[in-house]
């Protein structure tokens, strides 16, 4: 029910090994991909099954399965953050979501 903001970063396995005599260093590329993600969203204060649902969750020592708003989803690994504030009426949520193959 909440809007969530999307942010997606990847990374190549890639290594550059330089080598005497050459002029450009060589591009080896390994097998994984590297896909990372950072989700925000505010959640209401009054909202005691989300927090608890988040408080799981951060708990939580295996992989889960995810969906973003757009409707794509995969297994990833997951690592929750979020700071109450006595004055504000919402709670900020951050989610780091690391692509994983597989699932439990």
């Amino acid at each position: 029910p909440y809007n969530i903001d999307i942010s997606d970063s990847h990374e190549n396995d890639v290594e550059i090994v330089k080598y005497i005599g050459r002029e450009d260093p060589v591009t080896y590329y390994g097998t994984q991909r590297g896909m990372k993600s950072t989700w925000n969203v505010e959640i209401a204060k009054s909202d005691t099954e989300t927090l608890y649902a988040l408080r799981r969750l951060a708990a939580w020592m295996g992989d889960v399965y995810v969906r973003e708003p757009s409707g794509s989803g995969y297994w990833a690994n997951i690592s929750v953050s979020f700071s109450q504030k006595h004055t504000e009426v919402t709670i900020p949520v951050t989610l780091d979501i690391t692509r994983v193959a597989g699932g439990m």
